[in-house]
């Protein structure tokens, strides 16, 4: 399948599924707006949050993928590389689970001091139960980078909406307004979405019988696997150190800052994960069979098409529509003028952020390719530490919004540094390539940023202040940007024949 049908596969589903996710969003926040209820049921759904984190930054795929593209489909090797893997990673989530469990006061205490006693107690009971979220997010993460690895992207895309669906769900019958209610919704859809990705995988993989057997366990594959994903394991786990940071921060901020930057990560995440996340997909069992030249022009028209023709309309419309995105996807029940002032202003601050991270996204599934996993593990550690400095001065500077600013300056870095780091091992040619469409892309953000907003204000004159009206008015002021900057991509691809 070529880069461009797996990214139109990927893509498209994960559409449905961010679709669905804003639609359970939007659900919550009529139920429950940006208040005490809000607050503790989205704090601990960060450990679903930072699963997802994990597995995006290439927890389990940034070692798997390249292990099953090296073997032959349908062997009996295949399978014990297959089922190696998947018990491997099962074991070690539910040591992961455990240490949940024993610490669940600690950790939940440590991220929300601000909240009170009687709301961390709520916490602490809800975070027990949703740690065993992890297991299933592992195995489910393992069966898509198998699947991808079989050039299989559409149907495991299809899992998040899954889970959507059933959190929906739970909202809805949700009638005593507890959200303690809604934690077994939330383990039923991510179970019910690990199931959907054995379904999908049974038919391919040989000698799905006995899969417990002593000799489908192979410890030179899982030594291997252990090898090639430490780094990337230490960096990501590292991770986590950002979000739990920034509620530490926003608890201390009063009451609703907390839910308000879980409201406005889900809007960030969705050209992240729609754009972002399924060319990352899409390109890097490509990148792990291709020898070294083409890979980096592979990852030069990777970040040429994802970042300026596709991801730059989505960042201009964030940092200037914010306030009308709000309104459209959360004004309704308990979510109003005020919660809709904040969650756009944080928005506007966030809105940069996502060309720098989706830079680093496509850079680290080349490494990964390279089988350099030490510049994505030192590179990352370096960028957590700098950005938890930057969001304590941004916030103590400037309040709440600070999480956002900080965000944007920390993967900016991260950035610069990993295109050192393509010079530093490849060549300055190499870096030419990647560079290119960078500063094409930051150059067109920046300028359109100061002179667009006039015309986006004169359109938005025309249309009436309805949710729908407003809808039509943010898609066309999108089709606007889209539609020159496909046309400038088109031309400007003579410059990567030559590269």
């Amino acid at each position: 399948m070529s880069i461009i049908k797996a990214f139109t596969s990927i893509a498209f589903f994960t559409v449905l599924s961010r679709v669905s996710g804003f639609l359970r969003v939007a659900f919550f926040a009529a139920f429950f707006g940006t208040g005490t209820e809000a607050d503790v049921f989205l704090s601990v759904m960060i450990l679903p949050e930072l699963m997802y984190k994990f597995t995006s930054e290439g927890l389990i795929t940034g070692a798997a993928v390249p292990i099953f593209v090296t073997e032959k489909p349908g062997t009996q090797k295949e399978s014990q590389i297959f089922w190696t893997l998947f018990w491997g990673v099962s074991i070690s989530a539910l040591f992961a689970i455990i240490a949940m469990l024993i610490f669940a006061k600690q950790i939940c205490s440590s991220m929300v001091p601000g909240f009170l006693l009687e709301t961390q107690s709520r916490m602490v009971e809800m975070w027990k139960m949703m740690a065993f979220y992890i297991l299933f997010s592992v195995q489910g993460s393992l069966l898509t980078a198998f699947l991808n690895a079989r050039q299989i992207f559409g149907p495991p895309a299809i899992g998040p909406f899954l889970v959507n669906v059933v959190v929906i769900l739970g909202i809805y019958l949700n009638k005593e307004g507890h959200v303690e209610f809604l934690v077994p919704y939330v383990l039923m859809g991510i179970f019910i979405q690990t199931f959907w990705l054995f379904h999908i995988s049974r038919k391919i993989v040989g000698g799905m019988i006995y899969p417990w057997s002593r000799g489908y366990f192979q410890t030179d594959v899982w030594l291997d696997f252990l090898k090639k994903s430490a780094p990337i394991a230490i960096w990501v786990f590292l991770t986590p150190i950002i979000p739990l940071w920034e509620r530490f921060l926003l608890s201390k901020q009063g009451v609703g800052a907390v839910s308000t930057l879980n409201y406005t990560d889900k809007l960030i995440y969705l050209p992240l994960g729609v754009i972002s996340l399924s060319l990352a997909s899409a390109i890097f069992p490509s990148l792990s069979e291709s020898g070294e030249k083409v890979r980096i022009k592979i990852l030069g028209k990777s970040i040429w098409w994802g970042l300026f023709v596709l991801l730059l309309p989505a960042t201009l419309i964030f940092y200037l529509c914010s306030e009308q995105i709000m309104y459209v996807v959360f004004a309704r029940g308990k979510f109003q003028a005020a919660e809709i002032a904040s969650t756009s202003s944080l928005l506007t601050a966030y809105s940069t952020f996502l060309i720098p991270i989706s830079t680093v996204m496509l850079i680290n599934r080349f490494f990964f390719a390279e089988g350099f996993f030490r510049i994505t593990f030192m590179v990352g550690i370096v960028s957590v530490f700098l950005q938890v400095l930057l969001d304590t001065y941004f916030v103590e500077k400037i309040g709440w919004l600070g999480v956002g600013y900080g965000a944007t300056a920390g993967s900016f870095f991260q950035m610069i540094l990993l295109c050192i780091m393509i010079a530093w091992k490849k060549s300055f040619e190499s870096v030419k390539i990647v560079l290119t469409p960078i500063v094409v892309t930051l150059g067109v953000f920046f300028f359109a940023g100061l002179y667009l907003k006039p015309i986006w204000m004169a359109l938005l004159a025309h249309f009436s202040s309805g949710k729908t009206t407003q809808l039509i008015a943010i898609v066309a002021f999108w089709l606007l940007l889209q539609i020159p900057l496909f046309g400038l991509a088109l031309v400007s691809k003579r410059y990567f024949r030559n590269a």
